[in-house]
């Protein structure tokens, strides 16, 4: 994680967490997965002062707003898409109710990409349109971004998420690209006996929300999700906020993963010599256009 102190509160939830499961007396409990557990305690117990893992986690209560507002977070707080490694949590907490996800740092030559000019590197601004794009097109302006940071060469016409997954040189080695790029695999690909890849009926849904006509059912739907006689896709109102809140939940995922991806990247380049750090201003939503 690039902050530290909610790296810090998730090991501490992390540790009681596993404490608390570990005093439940169950039966069915595996022995080896007790085992385990009491192994990853006891690496706790020896890396970290007890005594702040064991402190209680109180979080401080801010105001949320008007009723819709206050609606709108707690429906995202308790589907955890804030972009807030917090959210992930089971607790819901106002505390986690904003987006602080961003690139903490980048390094750039002066001399050749800031030149001209005393805006900030592109990509603290791509990423914010990113964080503000409808979900449907979210996934191929992400690999879009990567195609342009990771410099694969791909054209800008054809820099779509099927070309950017697929290239020779997308860097696997990088284990925040390589979770996004399995997750694209579930979109498209079939794994092992499954007939079908286990997400792809929501990007037929995104195909058909933005390329096609759909129809919407109030009560069940079950016919597949294709093109029916009428040329409209036809799909229950409880299966499209299904595949709507899905979606939401990739797109979160891959927007932490690409800021992860970059930070990784960076951790390669970074050299102290001939360095100084340029610190960017956040400025309050009311000074935003």
């Amino acid at each position: 994680m690039n902050d530290i102190g909610h790296s810090n509160e998730l090991h501490c939830h992390a540790y009681q967490a596993m404490k608390s499961a570990l005093e439940i007396r169950d039966a069915n409990m595996y022995d080896d997965a007790i085992c385990y557990f009491r192994n990853e305690i006891n690496e706790y117990e020896k890396h970290c002062d007890k005594k702040i893992l064991q402190e209680p986690i109180v979080y401080k209560k801010y105001d949320l707003g008007e009723a819709e507002e206050i609606a709108y977070r707690v429906w995202c707080l308790s589907h955890h898409l804030f972009l807030n490694l917090l959210n992930d949590l089971i607790n819901i907490e106002t505390a986690f109710a904003h987006d602080p996800l961003t690139i903490t740092h980048y390094m750039v030559d002066k001399r050749k990409e800031m030149r001209d000019s005393t805006e900030p590197p592109k990509w603290f601004s791509m990423l914010n349109q990113l964080k503000e794009e409808y979900i449907y097109s979210l996934f191929d302006q992400i690999a879009f971004f990567i195609n342009d940071f990771w410099k694969l060469g791909i054209k800008e016409r054809y820099a779509n998420a099927a070309n950017v997954f697929s290239h020779d040189n997308y860097p696997k080695e990088n284990v925040a690209l390589q979770a996004i790029f399995w997750s694209y695999c579930e979109l498209n690909e079939r794994f092992g006996d499954a007939e079908n890849p286990s997400e792809k009926k929501w990007k037929v849904l995104r195909n058909a929300l933005e390329h096609k006509f759909a129809k919407f059912h109030e009560y069940s739907y079950k016919a597949p999700l294709k093109t029916a006689e009428d040329g409209f896709y036809h799909i229950s109102e409880d299966d499209l906020k299904k595949g709507v809140i899905r979606l939401l939940e990739l797109g979160r995922e891959w927007l932490i993963y690409l800021v992860y991806a970059i930070e990784i990247e960076e951790r390669k380049s970074t050299n102290s010599d001939n360095v100084f750090c340029l610190t960017i201003q956040d400025f309050g939503d009311e000074w935003k256009v």
